[in-house]
């Protein structure tokens, strides 16, 4: 792909706009970055609690139908 001259002015002038604009707005990569490494923290420890209510939901889980499965038997024994 080729670009002629005034295109490629045009491209450089834009990027300078919004250069400028990141500059005056203060915003920089640092200042993003730096807001958010603890936003992301945050969202892996909910999301590290979730993970662990969910394991353990799961071994619950299996444990009542490990109890359920042996009352079941206790029951047919009885019923006898």
């Amino acid at each position: 792909m080729t670009f002629t001259p005034e295109q490629l002015r045009k491209q450089a002038q834009e990027m300078l706009r919004q250069a400028e604009q990141l500059e005056k707005s203060g915003v920089t990569k640092d200042a993003i970055r730096r807001d958010m490494v603890p936003a992301l923290r945050e969202l892996m420890q909910a999301k590290h609690r979730a993970q662990k209510a969910v394991d353990e939901l799961v071994d619950c889980v299996a444990e009542l139908e490990t109890k359920v499965g042996k009352f079941e038997k206790l029951v047919q024994e009885v019923l006898r």
